[in-house]
């Protein structure tokens, strides 16, 4: 409630933007630690069991895979969407070797048995390539133009509405 009734004694624009730049700033600095920019190379990569496993509902198992290697600084992110049958992969386990994992993090969500070759799920491979500062400032400042653009008329729509409906 405290924010909207600063919204609503917010003057300006300027003063808007003003009180909340230091939180975009933290924002977009959470949002990309690293100077990192996605590489167009994206593809998807099926998780195979190695090995037959009981599980058991509601306890945490390793579960060996096929490797699944990738090159380095890339993202590798597990599809939560596609799960298996008796529950799901909540985290992905590295290899000895660098860029691989071979092993899952595996959460049954009923009792049974994992077989030798079954799909676990499918992890999404984001290749990433380093960003000089100029790259990185420039993106900094399209998404503060994107978000500029967005507060007008965000501005317009509250100022022509008849908000509140009550």
């Amino acid at each position: 409630m405290e924010d909207s009734e600063d919204i609503e004694n917010v003057k300006n624009r300027e003063e808007l933007h003003r009180k909340y730049e230091k939180t975009v700033g933290e924002l977009i600095g959470k949002l990309i630690p690293y100077e990192l920019s996605l590489d167009p190379t994206t593809y998807w990569d099926l998780i195979i069991s190695t090995e037959k496993k009981e599980v058991k509902k509601r306890e945490f198992t390793v579960i060996k895979i096929e490797e699944i290697k990738f090159l380095q600084n890339s993202l590798v992110i597990p599809v939560g969407i596609i799960k298996h049958a008796l529950g799901e992969v909540v985290d992905l386990l590295p290899s000895e070797k660098a860029g691989g994992i071979d092993g899952v993090l595996f959460l049954p969500t009923e009792n049974g048995v994992i077989k030798n070759g079954e799909i676990l799920g499918i992890v999404k491979i984001c290749g990433s390539v380093p960003l000089d500062d100029s790259k990185l400032l420039e993106l900094i400042k399209k998404w503060g133009d994107r978000l500029r653009n967005w507060e007008d008329e965000m501005v317009e729509v509250i100022e022509k509405s008849e908000w509140p409906y009550w």
